[in-house]
């Protein structure tokens, strides 16, 4: 339960949805997000709501967070797609310097509200737990923050948090595998040299299924660097895949694609690593006209 300046108290339940009621207009009401016909909210556990300084309503829920605009009353979802850990949200609060705190099942996230940018804190970075618990997030008069984990409260000064001296980790595609066989180097084969120099290969149309492993060098906290691809000729937009390595493409249709990949920083923001591999796959007969 929260209230905002213009007095509306807002409630949050466990499966029927946010409400609000304000006591000086005896106006009462039901909030819903719609998306593909399905009410988002009452399908969810909300778990806290709170108020920002400007007013945007914060929803925590157990499929994400959602901002709700005070003027247009128009909602965006913030959730692992968007850099999130996890999709499990127990608290979020304002610092001084209107950074968001996130507690979710799986670390800390400071997020900036106006870029979308994401720092995550685990125990790999020095956290307790990455477990917290359900409304336990408090801020005290001198801004200092308190959070409740599994093992334990969490306190720290979020302006004494540096998260400037970014660590961009080096990336690598670091396998590749032909109908589930590791590709060797062989002057005749698809690898002439390492694959982890190589930038281009092709295929016969028989070794149209293929994955990939990657890995980015981070030495400071390599448990929790996060990756995402994409092939151009098949996706339209990234792949987010967590703490996963490898990907399967299968019955790849002649043709050329680029394969991208990239990886978080040691700060938890995507980092201008992006690794590319242009893969191009022979028909039968053995002649693709068209550039790589």
């Amino acid at each position: 339960m929260t209230e905002d300046s213009s007095g509306n108290v807002w409630v949050g339940t466990f499966k029927s949805g946010v409400y609000f009621y304000n006591p000086r207009l005896k106006k009462f009401g039901h909030l819903k997000i719609k998306y593909k016909q399905r009410e988002k909210l009452s399908e969810n556990r909300i778990t806290n709501l709170y108020i920002t300084t400007k007013q945007s309503l914060l929803i925590c829920t157990e499929d994400g967070l959602y901002e709700i605009n005070p003027s247009t009353l128009k909602a965006k979802l913030y959730s692992t797609a968007s850099g999130l850990p996890s999709n499990l949200i127990y608290s979020a609060i304002e610092d001084d310097t209107h950074f968001l705190w996130i507690t979710t099942s799986k670390g800390l996230v400071r997020l900036d509200i106006r870029t979308g940018a994401t720092n995550t804190f685990t125990q790999s970075t020095g956290l307790l737990s990455d477990q917290f618990n359900y409304s336990s997030a408090f801020k005290d008069s001198n801004g200092l923050m308190y959070f409740g984990s599994a093992k334990g409260l969490i306190r720290f000064n979020p302006l004494q948090i540096n998260s400037s001296i970014k660590a961009i980790p080096a990336l690598y595609i670091t396998n590749l595998q032909i109908n589930n066989k590791d590709v060797e180097i062989h002057p005749t084969g698809p690898l002439r040299s390492s694959v982890l120099n190589t930038k281009d290969i092709t295929l016969s149309y028989t070794q149209s299924s293929i994955s990939l492993d990657f890995a980015a060098l981070n030495y400071t906290s390599p448990k929790t660097i996060q990756y995402a691809y994409k092939l151009q000729g098949v996706d339209q937009e990234w792949n987010y895949i967590k703490t996963n390595r490898r990907v399967y493409f299968t019955n790849l249709s002649p043709g050329s694609y680029t394969f991208y990949v990239r990886s978080t920083d040691s700060n938890g923001e995507w980092a201008a690593n992006e690794k590319i591999l242009h893969i191009k796959i022979l028909p039968p007969g053995g002649v693709l006209t068209g550039p790589i």
